[in-house]
């Protein structure tokens, strides 16, 4: 904190710098009479009912933290604040030409302004053994600089290609809107000594006034740089699930088809409890869209583990046990299509060479080993590619659904 007290106090140095022409005594003297007249805790009208106007302006320096897990956002910068003190005018004549003096905070009127939405407890924005400059006119210039810590309801819907809009309100504490009027000196933040934060940009910013409360508002948007989170989060996630498909290319007999899934599956949970921990433990407005993607794959996942097994189960089958006439008719209708077809087409004059042999054999009674050449190993491969051909199909539809939500919510 003594840090950021230091950098803010040279900054503002170089900002409001009123200078001394005069002499050390003369200097010494004016510095007298403004003391004298000043009132700490009297608002400096000479008209008490007249309400006093104070200017704001906000200068961002850093971007601290946006943690949407806690809700914490931190920012450190520092305010230019000026009013009319119509007790301290002076004759620049009378004291050598000098226009200008600093008053230390704790021997003249500033108002008092604090956090109205703290992250944990009442913040009161001021400078430890800050000056005021004034001017011979009367007016006030104060720049109180700290790191401000607020409270901010994170929206992670589009996590984590989002952009989070976080307020800072600035509350004159014990003024009513009839005692200090705010006046708002620019309506965007400046950011003319702001330094990039390595998680976040700079988006936009707006300033304005309460509409219920005699208070300063000021709106911060930042969108998150998304490439770390793109390598390790979305890509292993999408690729765990094109992994997942291949289990049904491993071969029935190996003994690993069950291990490969599960182990998949318990992946893909690693990654959903890595996520929920970097994200708030609500639901609005929304659950977050890589959320939703992970308990999809999730549920993917968990139907290729069950699907396995009665892929195992069925190839495992006694072959005493007669194929079904279903599953016969299956896997023959199968073996018409695409390769399969053709070597049937390209079989055609040997087949109907062969066709009174064979009636003649069914007629002696001789089996026809054809009639039975159906076993449950051709169902479990059957299924197998049914299954990649599914699975296929209802990740690539996932995972357009997913980015067609990111870019729409983006845009």
């Amino acid at each position: 904190m003594k840090c950021y007290t230091l950098i803010f106090s040279l900054v503002l140095v170089g900002r409001i710098n009123p200078g001394y022409t005069a002499s050390f005594t003369t200097v010494a003297s004016l510095y007298d009479d403004l003391i004298s007249r000043s009132y700490r805790y009297i608002r400096p009208e000479t008209d008490l009912n007249t309400a006093t106007s104070v200017g704001f302006k906000f200068f961002l320096t850093n971007l601290q933290d946006l943690d949407e897990n806690t809700g914490l956002f931190s920012v450190a910068g520092f305010f230019e604040v000026n009013w009319r003190d119509n007790n301290l005018i002076w004759d620049p004549n009378s004291y050598e030409s000098q226009s200008n003096m600093r008053i230390p905070t704790k021997h003249i009127w500033t108002p008092h302004l604090i956090l109205g939405n703290p992250y944990k407890e009442g913040v009161v924005i001021s400078l430890e053994d800050s000056t005021v400059a004034l001017y011979e006119n009367g007016d006030a210039f104060w720049s109180p600089a700290d790191s401000f810590q607020m409270a901010c309801d994170a929206d992670v819907s589009y996590y984590p290609f989002d952009s989070q809009t976080c307020q800072m309100m600035v509350v004159p504490w014990q003024y009513d809107a009839n005692e200090i009027v705010i006046l708002i000196q620019s309506y965007t933040v400046d950011t003319t000594y702001y330094s990039e934060n390595p998680q976040w940009d700079y988006v936009s910013s707006t300033l304005y006034n309460g509409s219920s409360v005699n208070a300063l508002y000021i709106s911060m948007t930042f969108k998150r740089k998304p490439t770390f989170f793109m390598i390790n989060v979305i890509f292993p996630i999408i690729l765990l699930g094109v992994l997942n498909i291949f289990v049904f290319a491993l071969p029935a007999d190996s003994g690993e088809r069950v291990g490969f899934s599960i182990t998949l599956l318990l992946s893909i949970a690693v990654f959903m409890t890595i996520v929920a921990d970097s994200l708030p433990s609500t639901s609005s407005p929304r659950l977050s869209s890589v959320g939703i993607k992970l308990v999809v794959d999730l549920t993917i996942s968990s139907l290729i583990v069950v699907c396995t097994i009665l892929g195992l189960v069925i190839h495992h089958r006694d072959d005493s046990q007669p194929v079904t006439p279903i599953w016969r008719r299956l896997i023959k209708v199968s073996k018409t299509c695409g390769p399969c077809k053709k070597r049937q087409n390209d079989g055609i004059q040997v087949g109907h060479a062969e066709t009174h042999s064979v009636k003649d054999t069914e007629k002696l009674g001789i089996p026809n080993d054809d009639k039975d050449d159906v076993s449950w190993k051709d169902v479990s491969r059957f299924l197998d590619k049914c299954f990649i051909v599914i699975f296929s199909v209802v990740l690539f539809l996932a995972n357009l659904s997913f980015f067609m939500d990111i870019v729409a919510g983006v845009n």
